[in-house]
């Protein structure tokens, strides 16, 4: 019989046996350029398939099938050889067994410890998974009211219809004389939305993955952990790393920080280490969902944090100009520029001070590679040199900074099946740089 009427006899595919075939597993004879299967050929895949449910690997298989094949099936000692390969196999799945039920004990132990451990407790009873639970989260601080101006005409912005809730606005609304306002719902500053992208599967997608879209269970990046790669998920923690060792010989005591987008998932992951906690930090995100998504978390592990929220798609801050000390740029305005034509620091640059730093990783392809291209077909609003080098130092150089200080964490890997641009063979650099506008002006050191 045929390849394809051989696959369909064991509920198998065509390239299943075309695999066998190269690792030596099946060796049907070959007419031509196909291959004809044989009642032998049948019985051995028989054989494979009632061994691999036994729990043989493919590289075991080889050697049991070998038995047969140099065995006269009439002799005892194919039977004595059969016999003695499979009660060491037994033997192996036995001491399997002993150290699978040796793994289970270890993580029921652990489960034990993390339920009983005060913080899951006080988490789970506050009902975090309660929409209304978003209502008890702090709100907009009121020690960050001072920085409130129009993006338009910079006067300061009129708030109304104020509810506060300890030191932090939950509800409001902003306005100024020159037309422009926003709203402050639920402690999150609302500006004008020119897509409704809460709603945009495409960069749901994107930021959460298929899969997630309909739970909020997680953050930004823990949220589709499983489709990162090993590989890339190491190299975001080493540069996790760099930047806050890097940051470690910095002055944040006092400042006003920024995060855009997914780089709150560095402020929820460095929450305690050496952030300022009489200083403010500023979120920015396009959707409401991403911040939701990490707010709640960021706000359990570090409830006395001064964070405002705000979230904005044109860059058009209702901040005054110049008041932004440190940007730290956690791959947010890698990700946003597949979504806008400008990056990231083109747009909120009248917002950084003179004096301020920022501390960044990023990810890029060379230009010309096929990623490239599919990432312009998958997203046709992306600026166009999107995730190129050249992407982030135009902007950097068009408002005056410069990297002083930079390090390449990691090339030419594979970043996992969540990003589907990515073509298998195209080189993927992740590096993290300190960029400042006047070396002498560079915020102080300690």
């Amino acid at each position: 019989m045929k390849i394809g009427e051989f696959a369909k006899k064991f509920d198998t595919s065509v390239s299943t046996v075309r695999h066998y075939i190269n690792l030596g597993l099946l060796v049907p004879e070959k007419d031509g350029f196909q291959y004809c299967f044989e009642d032998d050929d049948c019985r051995e895949m028989e054989i494979i398939t009632t061994m691999k449910n036994a729990g043989f690997k493919l590289s075991e298989l080889n050697k049991y099938l070998s038995i047969f094949r140099f065995y006269n099936k009439d002799d005892y000692l194919l039977y004595e050889k059969l016999l003695e390969y499979l009660r060491i196999k037994k033997a192996d799945l036995y001491a399997e067994r002993h150290r699978i039920n040796t793994y289970i004990r270890h993580i029921n132990k652990k489960i034990k410890e993390i339920e009983a451990s005060s913080i899951y407790a006080a988490g789970k009873n506050a009902g975090s998974d309660d929409k209304s639970a978003f209502s008890q989260l702090p709100g907009f601080p009121l020690s960050a009211v001072d920085l409130l101006r129009c993006p338009h005409c910079q006067s300061r912005l009129h708030l109304s219809g104020v509810e506060i809730t300890g030191d932090s606005i939950t509800e409001g609304k902003l306005t100024c004389s020159c037309g422009y306002q926003a709203g402050l719902r639920n402690g999150i500053i609302f500006t004008d939305m020119l897509k409704d992208l809460d709603n945009d599967d495409k960069f749901l997608y994107s930021y959460f993955g298929e899969e997630n879209v309909s739970i909020n269970e997680d953050g930004l990046l823990l949220m589709a952990i499983d489709e990162h790669s090993n590989e890339y998920m190491t190299n975001l923690h080493r540069s996790s790393l760099w930047i806050h060792k890097e940051l470690e010989s910095i002055d944040l005591n006092s400042k006003v920080i920024l995060f855009p987008e997914m780089s709150m998932q560095y402020l929820y992951s460095h929450c305690h280490d050496n952030l300022a906690y009489n200083s403010i930090f500023i979120v920015t995100s396009p959707s409401e969902r991403t911040i939701q998504t990490m707010r709640q978390h960021i706000a359990n592990a570090a409830p006395d944090l001064k964070i405002a929220y705000i979230i904005n798609q044109d860059g058009k801050l209702p901040l005054r100009t110049g008041c932004i000390d440190a940007v730290i740029d956690y791959m947010g305005s890698c990700n946003l520029g597949f979504f806008e034509q400008k990056h990231y620091f083109d747009m909120i640059s009248p917002y950084v001070a003179d004096e301020a730093i920022i501390a960044g990783t990023t990810e890029y392809y060379r230009k010309g590679t096929v990623s490239l291209r599919r990432i312009h077909e998958l997203y046709p609003d992306a600026a166009p040199d999107v995730f190129t080098l050249e992407f982030l130092n135009a902007a950097l150089r068009s408002n005056g900074f410069l990297m002083k200080k930079s390090k390449k964490i990691s090339e030419g890997y594979d970043p996992g099946r969540f990003f589907e641009y990515h073509v298998p063979g195209d080189i993927r650099t992740n590096i993290v740089y300190i960029a400042s506008r006047d070396a002498g002006k560079a915020m102080k050191k300690l």
